[in-house]
């Protein structure tokens, strides 16, 4: 670590403001990006996807999956004072953003751990309705590799400023830690977002390989008001997700194929045997595909 190295060195004794304070030092002049539209390029529509974990709860209304519920926590992207709506994103081919909510609430799917587990998880379904600057937090190179979309960007900002290249550089590789790292903290993260936004009235969000997946999915963080301006809620799916020894099944049990207008919508069982496989199916097939991997 170069250009923020004197700020971890100082990080427990800093505030937030003066976290902020020694971020704007480092005089970072711009930021990559890319602008998140209502139409890929191969003609479909973008799609964000968000999800929480029931814990019991009824779902009923957008507001219980359009926002971070704990605007006091400290965050990856988020500050006591700046909550961030976070969700996934498909980046490329390979990216499937309901797999990257999963592995980035799921700690025992993350770890593979060899312990049985079952949660249900809601899912919602956003379209982009509007164009939106996300800046590009893509630099760090382990990630790079996964993510071929972003040479170009990557080689721009390194071409054009390489003050700014390392900047982007090494906020990049401390989203890209996770709780094992010797680095990891989201302060520094959480105030990194903080300072972008302040400072660019043009940036709406970041994006940024998944840690959870090793670069293998793309998380979007963004701001609550572009989620209120920019995106609207489509549909709503509650999974239910079955997990042992590193392996899981997904069954799809409930959905909302319709959102009202006031942001509210029910619920539905979903019957079709094709989509919603049932506990004892899915147990079957999860201890079926375990066996036969042995």
């Amino acid at each position: 670590m170069n250009t923020i190295n004197h700020i971890l060195k100082n990080i427990k004794s800093l505030t937030f403001p003066e976290l902020f304070i020694e971020i704007e030092r480092l005089g970072l002049k711009n930021t990559a990006g890319n602008f998140i539209r209502p139409l890929r390029k191969n003609g479909e529509k973008e799609r964000i996807y968000r999800a929480r974990p029931t814990r019991g709860k009824i779902f009923n209304h957008v507001s219980q999956l359009s926002y971070n519920p704990w605007p006091n926590k400290i965050d990856r992207a988020s500050t006591p004072c700046s909550p961030m709506f976070y969700g996934a994103i498909s980046a490329n081919e390979n990216d499937y953003p309901i797999l990257t909510n999963f592995s980035e609430l799921n700690q025992i799917l993350r770890s593979k751990s060899l312990e049985y587990d079952e949660q249900e998880i809601a899912i919602a379904e956003f379209e982009v309705k509007e164009d939106f600057l996300a800046a590009g937090i893509i630099f760090c190179e382990k990630f790079l590799k996964k993510n071929k979309q972003y040479v170009k960007l990557y080689e721009e900002v390194k071409q054009n400023s390489m003050h700014d290249f390392n900047i982007l550089t090494d906020f990049s590789n401390m989203f890209s830690y996770t709780e094992k790292d010797k680095y990891y903290d989201n302060r520094i993260t959480a105030t990194f977002m903080h300072f972008l936004l302040a400072n660019n009235e043009k940036i709406d969000a970041i994006i940024y390989p998944s840690a959870r997946l090793e670069g293998e999915g793309t998380n979007i963080a963004i701001h609550p008001q572009a989620v209120k301006d920019k995106l609207i809620c489509k549909r709503v799916l509650i999974t239910k997700a079955y997990m042992d020894k590193g392996y899981v099944i997904y069954d799809e049990i409930k959905k909302a194929d319709t959102i009202n207008t006031d942001g509210s919508f029910e619920l539905i069982d979903i019957k079709d045997p094709r989509i919603h496989l049932g506990r004892e199916l899915c147990l079957r097939t999860l201890y079926e595909t375990i066996e036969h991997d042995k």
